[in-house]
């Protein structure tokens, strides 16, 4: 965790609590007016569909998680493997639930040009929650309205499952995220974090393992 003027001292984990009733839902109305660059074309609804992802969509999600970790200011590289996205997202039946979701913007001749990536969580003040792991749309296709209709389409898939609150969790390398939350969605309330690829040079598995092996010492 970093502390900023996102983030005042002492908070250890803020939440953005969005659309508690279902006439609250318009992300539209969030957007902030700080940005003075000129629109983009936006796309119409008959060009990109915003839709869950299913098992066949996990190679190109893969694609791109590793087209983001090569933008500007980003040093992590995914080490989740395409059966690690299908085994976690779309588990076979009987081999326990699903640890995340996606939803994809899809377009009609380019495909899937973007996506979020999410999963449930639990609030000990509010009840179920919902994590947003990740948010990504390719370059060209940004400044469309894109991001905001994902953010949207979350927002309902949330409240439609009995969430009250869409937590964001955003590193700050991720310098295009946070524009976004903050410029576009003028969203203010939001943890932001440090991504840290070792720790005197050991992984975090490796870490992970030191701690579980602790109470056997």
């Amino acid at each position: 965790m970093i502390q900023s003027e996102l983030s005042p001292p002492g908070t250890v984990s803020r939440f953005v609590e969005m659309f508690r009733s279902m006439e609250s839902i318009s992300v539209q109305r969030h957007i902030g007016q700080h940005s003075k660059r000129p629109k983009a074309a936006r796309s119409t609804e008959a060009e990109v569909r915003i839709r869950m992802g299913v098992v066949s969509d996990c190679q190109r999600v893969l694609e791109l998680m590793n087209e983001l970790s090569t933008q500007p200011n980003l040093t992590n590289v995914p080490s989740v493997t395409l059966e690690d996205l299908r085994n976690d997202g779309f588990p076979e039946e009987g081999k326990g639930n699903a640890l995340f979701h996606l939803m994809v913007s899809e377009h009609v001749k380019a495909g899937i040009v973007g996506f979020a990536l999410f999963y449930p969580s639990y609030s000990a003040w509010t009840g179920r929650a919902y994590v947003l792991e990740l948010l990504y749309i390719q370059p060209a296709y940004r400044r469309r309205g894109l991001g905001k209709r994902l953010m949207s389409n979350l927002a309902k898939y949330a409240l439609e499952n009995g969430a009250k609150q869409i937590r964001l969790d955003v590193s700050k390398d991720n310098t295009e995220a946070l524009k976004f939350y903050i410029q576009n969605l003028a969203l203010r309330d939001f943890a932001i974090k440090f991504h840290i690829p070792a720790v005197n040079g050991k992984s975090h598995e490796e870490i992970l393992r030191a701690l579980a092996s602790y109470g056997a010492k």
